[in-house]
């Protein structure tokens, strides 16, 4: 394979017609120079992936009006986030994940009101984004993808998440946030939303369950040649499917839809299932996760009465150990250590495997869900565990309760 080596040169500022620069996958260094604002009217793909640049983003940048997507995973870049790039208004795709750019979203960025794929993820010690997120996000009304995790934002989920209703996953992992989760995200709709390793209080609520939007990136433009949003989406639906250490979602023909509330301090009871009814099928394996956290009361019946509605489920719950959780977030800066949207070390009390089909090794009789309960620790009780353990519940298969 072929790698360029050495800085990108000035001289490219001057190309009035350039369309596309693809410069990812090599060796780049030095900085990104600004000179490539001076005639890029008719620029529409600066993709600079994985190289080794340095210094900031130039806010000449801004001048790209025609700017659809501009790629910067996996550099070296400081500094923060130019207000400049408000100008783009055509801009589909920003990634700028992995990098350590510092402070926070700046309000400007609202302006870009086509955005559909924002990546601005950290890892380790890298993380450097801080502060409150955006309390307004009435002009992201086409974003499908958000992914803020593992960074030092603090404060509450916005309410105005309420208004992307095209929002296919939303991860918010291992940051600082508090207070309570707000009950009008469209959270039921959401393929992959992840809000573990944070602070959050309260009880897991009844969510928002309007009509869910189509799912489009997934099937693509097909008169588009280079569908940037397209290739995103598909690209975390694989991750969402393959990197969960469950056995269950290594199936080819499946989709999953995974929820996670592990880690934060939520209490009270586990209402519903918060998948939409739409979201329900054959080919869906469903997983909730709130491990580590302090949940009481009865594990709800809702999860075992659709099981026959999704291919297979995944429910797992196991909390209270917060001492521990103390002592990991101070080891590793604040982070957990996940693997796959999971805590390395988390003990499942609770993890059912759901088969939509009857029969199998399961023992006759029906599962008294309301007999699970989960202990004020947030595990579960070991006796009620012996009771069913390898049972039915109305023609689902328990594969799995252990």
């Amino acid at each position: 394979m072929f790698n360029v080596n050495g800085t990108i040169p000035k001289i490219i500022g001057g190309f009035r017609d350039l369309r596309g620069l693809y410069l990812s996958f090599n060796h780049l260094g030095g900085s990104i120079p600004s000179d490539i604002g001076g005639n890029c009217g008719k620029l529409e793909h600066l993709e600079l992936t994985r190289n080794i640049l340095v210094e900031g983003i130039p806010k000449s940048i801004g001048k790209c009006r025609g700017l659809k997507t501009f790629l910067l995973y996996l550099n070296m870049l400081e500094e923060v986030i130019p207000i400049e790039l408000g100008q783009l208004r055509q801009l589909e795709v920003l990634d700028i994940s992995r990098n350590n750019i510092g402070g926070s979203i700046p309000a400007e960025l609202g302006n870009c009101s086509k955005l559909s794929v924002l990546l601005e993820a950290s890892v380790g010690s890298q993380a450097t984004l801080e502060g409150q997120l955006p309390g307004s996000w009435d002009s992201y009304g086409n974003l499908e993808l958000l992914n803020l995790a593992n960074n030092y934002y603090s404060g509450k989920i916005p309410e105005g998440f309420s208004n992307c209703k095209k929002l296919h996953f939303l991860n918010l992992s291992s940051n600082r946030l508090t207070w309570e989760i707000f009950d009008k995200i469209h959270v039921p709709c959401i393929t992959l939303f992840d809000i573990s390793g944070n602070y959050l209080s309260g009880s897991i609520p009844k969510f928002n369950n309007d009509a869910c939007a189509p799912f489009q990136s997934l099937r693509g433009d097909p008169s588009n040649f280079y569908d940037s949003t397209s290739a995103y989406i598909s690209y975390f639906t694989h991750r969402t499917q393959i990197e969960s250490p469950l056995p269950l979602f290594g199936d080819g023909d499946s989709f999953t839809v995974f929820h996670n509330f592990g880690s934060n301090n939520l209490t009270g009871t586990v209402q519903s299932m918060t998948i939409a009814s739409e979201r329900l099928g054959k080919q869906i394996v469903y997983a909730f996760f709130a491990g580590r956290n302090n949940l009481i009361g009865s594990f709800p019946r809702s999860f075992f009465e659709k099981c026959d509605q999704v291919r297979g489920s995944v429910e797992r719950i196991r909390g209270g150990d917060y001492g521990t959780e103390g002592h990991d977030r101070e080891a590793n800066n604040g982070k957990v250590d996940r693997i796959g949207g999971v805590d390395e070390d988390d003990v499942v009390f609770v993890n059912v495997l759901v088969s939509g089909e009857a029969g199998g090794d399961g023992v006759d009789g029906s599962l008294d869900v309301g007999k699970v309960e989960l202990t004020p620790s947030g595990g579960v009780n070991e006796r009620d565990l012996t009771a069913v353990r390898s049972r039915r519940y109305e023609g689902c298969n328990i594969k799995g309760l252990v």
